[in-house]
């Protein structure tokens, strides 16, 4: 099993328990087992996760911001549909 929780550090971010802090990953997944992950991918994982809820919000507002110019055909019509079914699927829809 793993060792417990991973502490992803990244800039100084106030608030944090610990001054450089992004987010704590944790795995029960063995170490170097079969299924296991690196230690570089936990972390590149948990900085994604931490990344999510801004991330989430400028997708929002980026596909707000071009809801008229895909009305009007302005843009394709597979990156504005990708960007609400991204949405849809982090709403639970």
């Amino acid at each position: 099993m793993g060792d417990g929780p991973i502490d992803v550090c990244g800039p100084n971010i106030v608030g944090c328990s610990h001054p450089n802090l992004i987010a704590t990953a944790l795995t029960d997944l063995e170490v170097g087992g079969e299924g296991s992950v690196s230690l570089s991918e936990a972390c590149a994982n948990a900085r994604l996760i931490a990344a999510a809820p801004e991330m989430y919000e400028a997708l929002r507002d980026l596909r707000e911001a071009c809801t008229e110019a895909y009305k009007a055909g302005r843009i394709e019509a597979e990156p504005f549909i990708r960007a609400g079914n991204a949405l849809d699927k982090a709403e639970g829809k």
